[in-house]
């Protein structure tokens, strides 16, 4: 149970797939985009406990048990040489941007003051007012509903060998809401790639004119040009100002609540382990504009890269107290390189939770970890690794 799956299926599953498709009146042409969708809504109206009926575990049952409880909502695998030669492109771009460019461009930007002489420092400082306040930040909704977005997201999400997500509720599209991700792993690869597919799992939120933004580090902004590129794809800074104000407009946001912090305390084999305790200011904005925290696990990030040893832990942890760069380098995935390991990802997107009036935001933070615990217990069974144990720092 605790082996991960194949990356790829042999040809007779594919036929045996393809049978059961003709047999129920599906589209055969599901099979061959590798992508298999359950009419959720409508699993829970029949209130059917057994999931044997869909075609995913007739096709399955006999390499998996079949586990009572929330249904696969959305799956993906990856499929032959062109599917992995495209992922991995897609996945070198994404390197590219976070762990080669945004290096480069803030050690230039860094060197720049002492590379004119005496006029270094006037330099420097017209150059970077005028790349920080004369050129506008731009972010259009017709981007992501462009035929650009969809198909980079769809590219760096069948770089994964296995994914899945698990919806639990749908949303009520007049209120919006904070998705709270966990963990942050070594390079945010999973809210990363998939921040950019919310709107296609909320379709209820789109439609009702709504937008969902991701939250990234403030300081990657402060990277002249490559701030740009981030506000581009519909990324935030993740302070309290930028926060509210969109919320404000009736959006949501996703964010990724144990930020640098939980980075620092390493990623493990055996467990996750999640800075949250102080973590609160989720929940008070929530409070505040009366928006939903919906728990948000992303099962397997700890398994996309090495881990760290404790030496270089503590190192990174005394130079974050000067200057906060984050995530420890370099970052060793797939062959020591840049590129994470091709692990499955289970994402489970829970039910939201909404302040009750009078909460306090201890209280509301103290029933949000309570409620994450449980949807982790719930389905850590479901994951690569069903031993793996939470603990919150």
């Amino acid at each position: 149970e605790g082996t991960p799956p194949s990356c790829h299926w042999d040809y007779k599953k594919r036929l045996r797939l393809w049978a059961v498709l003709m047999a129920k009146g599906g589209n055969s042409s599901s099979s061959k985009s590798g992508v298999k969708k359950m009419d959720f809504q409508k699993q829970q109206r029949s209130g059917s406990s057994s999931s044997s009926s869909s075609p995913l575990n007739a096709l399955e049952g006999r390499d998996r048990p079949v586990v009572d409880g929330p249904r696969v909502f959305f799956e993906r695998k990856s499929q032959g040489l062109w599917s992995n030669i495209s992922s991995g492109a897609g996945m070198a771009v994404f390197i590219f941007a976070f762990c080669i460019m945004a290096p480069i461009l803030a050690l230039g930007w860094m060197a720049l003051p002492f590379a004119f002489g005496a006029k270094s420092l006037a330099v420097f400082a017209v150059l970077y007012t005028v790349s920080q306040t004369m050129i506008p930040k731009y972010y259009s909704r017709a981007y992501k509903d462009g035929p650009i977005h969809a198909p980079i997201i769809n590219t760096l999400v069948s770089y994964c060998c296995d994914f899945k997500v698990i919806k639990e509720a749908d949303l009520d599209p007049s209120r919006n809401y904070v998705f709270a991700w966990h963990p942050h792993g070594r390079m945010f690869y999973g809210f990363g790639t998939l921040i950019g597919l919310f709107s296609t799992w909320y379709p209820e939120i789109v439609s009702a004119g709504h937008d969902i933004r991701g939250c990234v580090n403030d300081n990657m902004f402060r990277i002249p040009f490559l701030g740009h590129w981030l506000h581009l794809i519909g990324l935030i800074e993740c302070n309290k100002r930028k926060v509210r104000k969109v919320l404000s407009r009736g959006d949501s946001i996703g964010v990724i609540v144990g930020g640098i912090d939980e980075v620092l305390e390493g990623t493990f084999d055996d467990k996750d382990v999640l800075y949250l305790k102080d973590r609160k200011g989720f929940c008070k904005l929530a409070l505040e504009r009366g928006a939903g925290v919906v728990p948000c696990y992303c099962f397997g990030e700890s398994d996309l890269f090495h881990h760290e040893g404790e030496l270089s832990l503590r190192f990174w942890r005394w130079l974050n107290r000067f200057v906060k760069v984050g995530v420890p380098f370099p970052v060793r995935g797939w062959m020591q390189t840049p590129f994470p390991k091709r692990a499955p990802l289970l994402v489970v997107l829970g039910s939201p939770l909404f302040a009750e009036e009078g909460e306090s935001v201890a209280a509301f933070h103290a029933r949000y970890v309570g409620a994450l615990v449980k949807l982790y217990e719930g389905h850590v069974g479901m994951s690569s690794k069903p031993g793996r144990k939470l603990v919150i720092v």
